[in-house]
């Protein structure tokens, strides 16, 4: 008798941890997963000790709402790192357009390349990051370079591109990007400038049509006057 009113008056046994872990998983839950990292480590604890009821509950909802957390702070990331992509992108257009002026404008005003000290000067003014080289000694006749980064936005890899030039092929070149409205994009596009392209895009008038002579007519003679 004594027994059994001893187990019947003892209090049953409790998981403080499993119950903790469930209710910050439902709250978890409502909260689009922002305390379910922290429900699924609690409710892990709480699976040592029994009851594991609550524990498991709380293992499983906390779980879900961990992994959709997850998903939507990959999203996130990923649409941060694009459109922070797209915007340097654009900015880096950009300002080599105006790098590309800087140059235009010094071949214009002085009919010969910058040195390469005083061209990298030029590029620095606009703050783009592109390099500038005289490749010889003789700005009035020789050639320079211009190299941009690709992609990675690091020189010296392989998605850099070098454009080589005389004066006259760099005005000509700028010349026709005004004219056509074309967009200098170095690390994707590499226009080739040539009289065939020129001819392809200039607009052509269509010649008055002439006179269509049907083949039964005969070429009428006009009669000498008596």
């Amino acid at each position: 008798m004594n027994q059994y009113q001893n187990s019947a008056g003892s209090p049953k046994e409790t998981n403080t941890m499993g119950l903790v872990g469930f209710i910050f998983s439902l709250v978890g839950f409502i909260s689009c997963g922002l305390l379910s990292p922290i429900a699924l480590l609690v409710s892990l604890i709480g699976l040592l000790k029994a009851p594991r009821g609550f524990a498991i509950a709380g293992s499983a909802i906390s779980l879900l709402g961990t992994i959709f957390l997850g998903t939507i702070g990959y999203g996130l990331v990923m649409t941060y790192l694009f459109v922070s992509a797209g915007v340097n992108a654009t900015l880096q257009v950009g300002s080599i357009e105006n790098a590309r002026q800087e140059i235009r404008t010094y071949i214009e005003e002085n009919d010969s390349l910058p040195a390469s000290d005083v061209g990298q000067a030029l590029l620095d003014k606009t703050r783009t990051s592109v390099r500038y080289k005289l490749t010889n000694d003789d700005p009035e006749n020789g050639t320079a370079t211009m190299t941009y980064h690709g992609a990675d936005w690091q020189f010296d890899t392989e998605d850099d591109y070098t454009e080589e030039f005389t004066k006259e092929e760099f005005l000509f070149r700028s010349s026709l990007e005004d004219e056509f409205d074309l967009e200098f994009d170095p690390p994707t596009i590499d226009i080739e400038f040539n009289e065939t392209e020129i001819d392809s895009h200039e607009e052509t008038t269509s010649p008055d049509q002439e006179e269509v002579i049907s083949p039964d007519q005969e070429d009428e003679s006009p009669k000498e006057e008596e």
